[in-house]
Parts: C-alpha cells; sequence; structure tokens
C-alpha cells in the first residue's frame, strides 16, 4: 500500500481546476492554516506563498482569499491585526489562534488517516 502525503500528490502535477470544489476548500484551507503556522502573513503573501509551495498547481485568487480569512477569523482560527509598512502602507496580518493550531493538527491528522486509505 502506498503511503501518500500532500508532497506525493502536488508531484503528480493535478492542477486544481481537476479537483471539486470540496477538495479545492480543503487544500487552501490546510495550506492556509499551515503557513500562518510557521509565520505571520498577509492576504498577498498568503497568495503568492501558496502558489509556490504547491509549486504552482494552487492559485488562489486574492477574491477567493479575503473572504476565506474573513470567515476563519469569524470561526475564531485566526488572528488578524493592523500593521504599518515602512512605505506607509497599511496591511492586515494575520496569525493562528490557539483554536487555528487545534484546526491544523486535526486536519493533518484526518489526511493522513485517509492517505493510508488509498
Amino acid at each position: 500500500m502506498t503511503n501518500f502525503n500532500a508532497q506525493t500528490i502536488i508531484n503528480y502535477r493535478i492542477k486544481m481546476n481537476q479537483f471539486s470544489k470540496e477538495l479545492q476548500t480543503f487544500t487552501i484551507t490546510i495550506l492556509l492554516l499551515n503557513l500562518l503556522s510557521e509565520e505571520s502573513s498577509y492576504g498577498y503573501k498568503l497568495v503568492r506563498d501558496i502558489e509556490e509551495r504547491s509549486e504552482g498547481h494552487v492559485k488562489v485568487d486574492e477574491g477567493y482569499l479575503y473572504p476565506m480569512l474573513a470567515k476563519m477569523r469569524r470561526e475564531g482560527l485566526l488572528n488578524a491585526s493592523w500593521y504599518m509598512t515602512p512605505s506607509k502602507q497599511r496591511r492586515k496580518m494575520y496569525n493562528l489562534s490557539m483554536a487555528g493550531k487545534n484546526r491544523l493538527r486535526a486536519l493533518k491528522e484526518d489526511y493522513a488517516k485517509v492517505a493510508t486509505w488509498m
């Protein structure tokens, strides 16, 4: 039995537009939570980091990302605060709350279980 992980699936070069909407949402959610577990970040950088982390296979439009971030904040998974850049631009910085860390751990565990069934 082959043990699949996220990198293995990405290596198959499957484009996101071939995935079901549910799998797209799950993939983007786990990528977002994982990125924010590593460091605080802002929307545009998250868009770029998701694409880079997925080796170009996951492309998230900002029009999709920001409502998703807002929903995750309402669910208590993320904290957000405004930050002023040296060039005087305001950015909303996001980081994981404790609930977000717990959700990420649970999603990774669920994903690992499902991957063993393949």
